[in-house]
């Protein structure tokens, strides 16, 4: 679990809002992603999807996005939603 209040501090102290925070996923490609993902992306319409790709042993899928954060809870609130992606092998 992530400490949302360092990285809300951080965000604040460095970021101006708006701005257009990229935000990138690896899981693995099964079922239980790509559902995860569309789910994600229902529940938070403001994300933009810049691209999707498997890799090359089609083992693993990338999926970057950009949200266009009006301020720094925004942005934590897509972290703690990346968070419950099934099938989540790391957050970039």
């Amino acid at each position: 679990m992530q400490d949302f209040a360092k990285i809300r501090a951080m965000l604040e102290a460095q970021e101006q809002f708006p701005m257009d925070y990229l935000h990138k996923v690896i899981g693995r490609n099964t079922t239980l992603f790509t559902g995860s993902i569309e789910r994600l992306e229902r529940k938070l319409p403001a994300l933009r999807r810049e691209g999707i790709r498997q890799s090359a042993s089609q083992n693993h899928v990338s999926v970057t996005w950009i949200l266009r954060a009006q301020n720094a809870d925004e942005i934590i609130a897509l972290l703690q939603e990346t968070q419950c992606l099934e099938d989540l092998v790391m957050v970039l």
